[in-house]
């Protein structure tokens, strides 16, 4: 059986939430890398299950999942989501990764096993694993970069027959004009059973008597058909020398051999004179016709001109001074509208340029119309201050709007805050921004009825930051404390901010990342179901009947555990759930870090979680909760000190998981520490009475034998 080898691709896609159908392009530079870059030409038995292992080199973060494997109309590979990949020949929902995750670093081992299910048929089955990014969102558009492996196998090779049978869709013809380059348009869809490979297109044309006046073969761009896509090949026929009148096109798909595979289609056409050039356009601005023209307030401006009768799009250039051919700074081709906006970064504070446009039909091209102008020297980014949204007693959302970013490519937009007026000396994380349009910040950590002061700024990549208004807000007040945590009441009652949410179809495999490093991260496995995971960070120990520990070196606060987050999962009750937390130096570096564990509270008691493991270098900390705890459960990070001016002695059930081994240390409850106290008094009290009867004992001996000693 033929066999198609598809190399390892890279992605680059701007689709938010599930992709449809994302085309690849080939590997690059982009510091993902991955080996072997595809999995293909592998037989396989039904029932069997076998284990692919491949090494991963990334600079950044990656999502692994498996996913569908498609083909474009031009041939690219796709990545095809699971409301998508409802084809019979797919094999996804085969194969299981053994990570949902992988942290940057080098020949890294991911594993991925594929289970044939027994009463699979034989055939050929396709599907894809899929590592890429988190999205990297600006402006509402996300951009995913990945790495795409194919997954071919056959199953039970011996007992199937391939097939390859092409269905032809259509035949089009575009551009059919006296002169000029007509398009001969195939559509065609291998309808057979495997993929075909080194697939050609044999094109003809016949004049009104029948001759044959043009032919030619070519391959299909990607020389493969995978079963059930159609695809595209279009064929250009030279109309130099035709005269107007009727046609027919004919094509047919055939094998490298030159044998014909499913109909011949045949269409009739009309070659006609192309239309009259179109008029030379009217440009409105900005600009003038002489040199050097007006000075324009911005770095990205509009240009705008009249539509011209029988054009069909437009071509822009802009040239710096001295205007000549080799001065093109910005082009344009195949405008439909009558306005363009020139991006960001093509234009330099403080020069001359002008600005040429043509009107184009099949007919040809007119002369440009040109206007010129001049940039400013300077050019100020501009943005508002805007209301604040979501206010707690410890956290605000701030929000403002960039109008304007002064003709950088790139500016940094952000907030200033504090409890002054005057000075603001706290400032929220920097937002990359290459686009005009409004943003916001949450602020954490702040106190309870107090008045903040703010107001937005952005910083070009020179020059002074640019500051909006300054506003204000006050916190609310504490809510009263509550003696218990239920586990029903909803989790956003407890913990500031509600970080992430995501909704899962399966909980296999899964990962939901928090927003910053202060959130947590949770990989649930073993469960199954439509799961809702819900994650986010407690800004202090939340209200519960028994405190993490005593806290007594710490002013006996009873918070003197690292940190604290709470999870919530919804949907199902079974299996186990990997919580990870990261942590900072500053946030570990009393402690031991082979103290370091995590507790849920279960019933007003604080139970270890169990196979914990630490990472010092990713600054992480992981251990297994059982789903069935996680219904909106505060989660702490504790541990010992390793100084001993301040050592914090645990207190208060923290008890083993009763069905795991005993953890490392366990809390002594108040009621031991009490009999230590009693039993220290009592001791104390004995010591004292029997002292002063022994002195007592002295004392009378000494009067009763002074008689006997006196001179």
């Amino acid at each position: 059986m033929k066999k198609y080898l598809i190399g390892t691709l890279i992605l680059l896609t701007a689709i938010v939430g599930l992709i449809p159908a994302i085309s690849a392009v080939a590997q690059n530079s982009i510091s993902i890398q991955v080996s072997p870059s595809e999995i293909v030409q592998d037989s396989v038995t039904a029932g069997q299950s076998k284990q692919y292992t491949l090494s991963v080199d990334t600079a950044f973060p990656l999502v692994l999942e498996v996913a569908g494997l498609g083909q474009s109309l031009d041939g690219a590979s796709q990545v095809l989501a699971a409301a998508q990949d409802i084809l019979t020949q797919s094999c996804s929902s085969w194969i299981t990764l053994d990570k949902s995750i992988l942290n940057p670093g080098s020949e890294q081992d991911v594993k991925a096993t594929l289970n044939v299910p027994a009463n699979a048929q034989p055939g050929e089955y396709y599907a894809s694993l899929y590592f890429h990014t988190q999205p990297n969102t600006d402006n509402g558009t996300a951009i995913i970069t990945g790495v795409l492996v194919p997954l071919i196998v056959d199953v039970n090779t011996s007992s199937f027959t391939p097939t390859i049978d092409i269905h032809m869709n259509s035949l089009d013809i575009s551009n059919a004009y006296v002169g000029k380059n007509i398009k001969i348009i195939t559509t065609a869809t291998n309808i057979g059973n495997v993929m075909f490979r080194n697939a050609r297109v044999t094109t003809a044309v016949k004049n009104s008597s029948g001759q044959i006046i043009w032919e030619e073969t070519s391959d299909i761009s990607g020389s493969t058909l995978f079963p059930n896509y159609p695809r595209r090949v279009v064929s250009t026929f030279s109309g130099i020398g035709l005269t107007p009148g009727n046609y027919t096109a004919i094509s047919t798909v055939k094998t490298e051999d030159g044998e014909p595979i499913g109909a011949t289609l045949t269409k009739d056409f009309q070659v006609s004179q192309p239309p009259a050039i179109p008029g030379i356009p009217t440009l409105t601005g900005p600009g003038e016709s002489t040199v050097p023209g007006p000075v324009i307030n911005t770095l990205s401006p509009t240009l705008s001109w009249s539509s011209v009768s029988g054009a069909d799009s437009y071509n822009l250039v802009i040239r710096s001074e001295p205007y000549n051919g080799t001065d093109k700074v910005f082009e344009y081709p195949g405008v439909t509208g009558t306005s363009l906006t020139v991006p960001a970064g093509k234009l330099l504070s403080g020069a001359k340029y002008v600005w040429e446009l043509t009107a184009v039909n099949v007919g040809g091209e007119s002369a440009a119309a040109k206007m010129y102008f001049q940039t400013p020297a300077t050019v100020s980014t501009t943005l508002t201050t805007g209301g604040v949204t979501n206010i707690t007693s410890t956290s605000a959302t701030l929000t403002g709007t960039l109008t304007s970013k002064g003709g950088f490519s790139q500016v940094d937009v952000s907030f200033q805050y504090g409890i002054s007026n005057s000075v603001l000396n706290s400032s929220s994380p920097i937002i990359n921004r290459t686009s005009p349009g409004p943003f916001s910040a949450v602020l954490n950590e702040l106190s309870p009825d107090t008045i903040y002061y703010y107001r937005a700024k952005v910083q070009g990549s020179t020059g002074e930051p640019v500051y909006g208004s300054t506003l204000s807000f006050r916190t609310q007040t504490v809510p009263p404390p509550t003696s218990t945590q239920p586990s029903n009441t909803p989790l956003k009652d407890y913990f500031l901010p509600l970080i992430d949410e995501s909704s899962l179809t399966s909980a296999d495999g899964t990962y939901l990342n928090a927003l910053d490093k202060s959130g947590c991260e949770v990989s649930v496995t073993g469960a199954s179901g439509n799961i809702k995971i819900i994650a986010g960070r407690y800004l202090n120990e939340p209200q519960a009947a028994v405190a993490f520990s005593t806290g007594l070196v710490d002013g006996g606060t009873g918070k003197s555990g690292i940190k604290w987050v709470g999870v919530r999962i919804d949907g199902t009750n079974s299996g186990m759930a990997r919580v990870t937390l990261h942590y900072s130096d500053t946030e570990v570096k009393d402690y031991d870090l082979a103290s370091l564990f995590l507790a849920y509270l279960n019933g007003g008691s604080w139970r270890r979680a169990t196979n914990t493991t630490v990472s010092a270098t990713n600054h992480t900390i992981s251990a297994d909760i059982p789903v069935v705890r996680l219904t909106g459960t505060v989660i702490g990070m504790g541990g010992t000190t390793s100084k001993k001016t301040s050592a914090v002695i645990p207190v208060g059930p923290i008890g083993d998981n009763p069905t795991q081994n005993p953890p490392a240390v366990v809390g002594m409850p108040w009621s031991m520490v009490g009999i230590i106290v009693g039993t220290i008094f009592i001791v104390g009290v004995v010591v004292i009475v029997i002292e002063l009867n022994r002195r007592k004992r002295i004392v009378g001996n000494q009067d009763f034998e002074a008689p006997y000693n006196r001179e």
